[in-house]
C-alpha cells in the first residue's frame, strides 16, 4: 500500500495543556532556523504524533507572512513524518511535536524542507530517550 502524504485535523495538536507542558518541558533539537520541541504524549490519542506549527509575531508583523512560513512548514512535515510515525508505532509510543521557526527572514521551501528532514532524523534517532521519560497532567 502507497504511504499518503496528509495532514489530517486529528494530527494537530490542539490540547493547551499538552502545548504549555511541551513548552516548558519538552526535548528540544534545534538547525537554524527551525527548533523541534518534543514530549512524551501524557494524552494519548489514537495518533502517535501530533505537531503544532508556531511562528512569532515578534518577528513577523504581518499575518501573511506568518502563514506563509507556517504553510511551508506544514508541507515539509507531511512529508518527513511518515518515518517517524512508524518508528513511534512500533515502540508504541505517543509524541506531541511543535515546530518553530525562529528566523527573522522569509525561507524559501528547499531551506524548511532540508531542515525538517534533519530534525525529523535527529528526532527519530532519539525516540528510545523519550520512551523512559513519561509524563502526565
Amino acid at each position: 500500500m502507497q504511504q499518503r502524504f496528509t495532514f489530517k485535523k486529528h494530527e494537530r495538536l490542539t490540547h493547551r495543556k499538552v502545548i504549555d507542558q511541551l513548552f516548558q518541558e519538552g526535548t528540544a533539537f534545534k538547525q537554524y532556523p527551525l527548533m523541534l520541541l518534543a514530549l512524551s504524549n501524557p494524552i494519548p490519542t489514537e495518533e502517535p504524533l501530533q505537531v503544532v506549527v508556531v511562528v512569532s509575531k515578534r518577528n513577523f508583523k504581518r499575518a501573511v507572512d506568518r502563514n506563509r512560513i507556517k504553510r511551508l512548514m506544514r508541507e515539509s512535515w507531511r512529508h518527513h513524518k511518515n518515518a517517524l510515525r512508524d518508528a513511534l508505532g512500533e515502540a508504541k509510543m505517543h509524541l506531541a511535536v511543535a515546530l518553530v521557526y525562529n528566523g527573522k527572514d522569509l525561507p524559501e521551501f528547499t531551506e524548511v524542507d532540508a531542515k525538517i528532514s534533519e530534525l525529523c532524523v535527529r528526532l527519530k534517532e532519539d525516540i528510545p530517550k523519550f520512551r523512559h521519560e513519561g509524563g502526565s497532567l
